[in-house]
């Protein structure tokens, strides 16, 4: 692989360090949000609600923790530039959505521990660790953020099914871009190796195929000598 190629797929992808902050986050949300249904559908005043509540809360603060982390990572690695077949529309639309997920990502975890802490409860990580209220009681409060909690979550679910769709959209729909942006640079290396390998295949059967037939249609000897007129450069390109 050429050093241009090798420069081409750092271009556009991700560097190491953010894409497994992405993917941690995107685990430590689906688990948010299945924890968050196994809260609703739980008995109130109930131990095992209890303890879900201390999982859905504790998995906020590592969102929240990793949101903070890949704002300031962010900050100091400029990011790869969008693809160039989007149009004004669709860069703008990618901006929003990811500006939107980011605040939605740090909102959910405040808004979390605000309707706790201004309920009167205290806020456990993983059970480890006791956070202290620094609200005062609240129970208005604590019903605004319960509110704003809820409506966060609706927002989550629409932000980022179209931050799949796009996702899917673009990486699978045809796009001339060979490489996807939080894939594997293994894979992107070999779709880049790919081209010229079927560029030898091809220069090679068509010198064995002019062989061939200088083989049938002359004498044997003759034929050989075929061998001079194929293109050497190009079979070992």
């Amino acid at each position: 692989m050429s050093a241009r190629d090798t420069a081409s797929v750092a271009d556009v992808a991700y560097d190491p360090t953010t894409r497994r902050v992405h993917w941690l986050t995107v685990i430590l949300a689906l688990a948010t949000i299945m924890l968050a249904w196994g809260i609703v559908g739980s008995p109130r005043h109930s131990d095992a609600r209890d303890w879900l509540i201390m999982l859905h809360g504790s998995c906020g603060i590592v969102i929240l923790a990793l949101m903070l982390f890949w704002a300031g990572w962010r900050f100091k690695h400029r990011p790869p530039p969008l693809r160039p077949v989007l149009t004004a529309i669709e860069v703008a639309l990618a901006r929003a959505i990811q500006i939107a997920i980011f605040l939605l990502f740090v909102t959910m975890p405040i808004s979390g521990y605000v309707s706790l802490a201004a309920a009167g409860q205290s806020v456990s990580f993983f059970g480890l660790v006791t956070i202290p209220r620094l609200l005062p009681a609240s129970g208005r409060l604590s019903q605004i953020a319960i509110a704003l909690h809820l409506c966060g979550e609706f927002l989550i679910y629409g932000v980022v099914a179209l931050h799949i769709s796009a996702a899917v959209l673009h990486g699978f729909g045809g796009s001339p871009q060979p490489e996807r942006r939080f894939g594997d640079r293994q894979l992107t290396q070999q779709r880049f190796q790919a081209r010229p390998q079927r560029v030898k295949i091809k220069h090679v059967r068509g010198g064995i195929g002019a062989l061939l037939s200088g083989q049938i249609r002359r004498a044997p000897i003759r034929g050989l000598l075929l061998l001079g007129q194929i293109d050497a450069q190009k079979l070992l390109a």
